[in-house]
């Protein structure tokens, strides 16, 4: 009898564990599209507003989505291991080196993208400052 009631309590955590486990894959999933879309509209806006960022007028649309997916895999997977990395050196320069990689990471999304070219450094600070504006509005609105 006691023996039971353990494998009943035991199914109903892994049951409990399964639910939870699956909603949190699915906010996971849903705060990643929702970095895609606000990472595309940043890009566009950026584009639209900030001098120095040439877009090929040629180019769809759905270009900046692709180019939101790119920026969020660069922004989001790539950079913070990158960061871990070196993190001795951006302590050693009080959090400056940090600021370094941002560009290097907007540089290789300059180089990945063929339609989207940043003309300068100050180019690539005022986009960060746009992306990281609408980032922080679809924070605030929609998560």
């Amino acid at each position: 009898m006691n023996l039971s009631k353990t494998q009943e309590i035991i199914y109903k955590i892994a049951i409990l564990w399964y639910n939870i486990s699956y909603i949190l894959n699915q906010i996971i999933l849903m705060n990643f599209v929702i970095s895609i879309i606000a990472n595309s509209v940043g890009l566009y806006v950026a584009s639209v507003i900030v001098p120095g960022v040439g877009v090929d007028p040629t180019i769809p649309l759905y270009y900046f989505l692709i180019a939101g997916l790119i920026f969020t895999i660069i922004f989001s997977i790539i950079l913070p291991v990158v960061k871990v990395i070196s993190f001795p050196i951006i302590i050693l320069t009080l959090g400056l080196f940090s600021f370094v990689l941002n560009l290097v990471a907007f540089y290789a999304l300059d180089q990945l993208l063929t339609g989207l070219e940043f003309s300068s450094i100050l180019a690539m600070i005022l986009t960060s400052i746009v992306i990281s504006s609408i980032n922080m509005l679809s924070n605030v609105f929609l998560r």
